[in-house]
């Protein structure tokens, strides 16, 4: 149980925060905020831990952590992953003008790249979660996020299933093991 919460000081990234501390608490999760700072940019670690410490002071955690590092962001978001054995990824929106290209952003390498299950957070976390979609087709990584959601979601709530069929030749056809594995979660 080790949510990890990428913040980049926006408002978007405290929206992100919000929802992971409730799911720290929820689940009794060790929480852990990083924040990458660009290469590029000066990097003033007082400052950033100040910034970073504004935006809890009205929360109390009993097992977080706050780590900031220098680096290419999705690259080293996806190192910390691997490195601390994270459950869960929660992030905020990108920050494109164009809200519809998603192609090349942080957002898009973290969600194509990452091994753990990725939470984009866009709502405040007013209360838990009461309901979910969940996207599947014939593959272990639509199951396990499926499985992955049900555990998430407080009890009482709704958790939708959207069947996704995309039969292209280029695909080839699904391995047995997967559909009989999608086929479990409906009975």
């Amino acid at each position: 149980k080790h949510i990890l919460i990428a913040h980049d000081l926006t408002p978007e990234a405290d929206t992100a925060l919000d929802r992971a501390i409730q799911l720290s608490r929820q689940h009794e999760a060790t929480l852990t905020l990083l924040h990458v700072h660009a290469e590029n940019e000066p990097l003033n670690p007082a400052e950033i831990q100040s910034k970073l410490a504004q935006r809890l002071t009205h929360q109390t955690l009993s097992d977080l952590n706050i780590l900031f590092k220098q680096g290419e962001p999705a690259q080293t978001i996806l190192s910390h992953i691997r490195g601390y054995g994270a459950d869960l990824l929660v992030v905020g929106p990108h920050h494109r003008k164009n809200q519809r290209s998603f192609t090349g952003t942080n957002l898009e390498k973290l969600v194509r790249h990452s091994h753990i299950p990725v939470l984009l957070a866009v709502t405040p976390a007013e209360v838990p979660y009461r309901k979910a979609l969940a996207a599947l087709d014939y593959s272990s990584t639509a199951t396990e996020a499926f499985l992955f959601a049900c555990n998430l979601l407080p009890r009482f709530s709704s958790l939708h299933a959207l069947y996704v069929n995309e039969m292209a030749d280029a695909h080839g056809r699904p391995d047995p093991r997967q559909v009989e594995s999608e086929h479990l979660l409906f009975e």
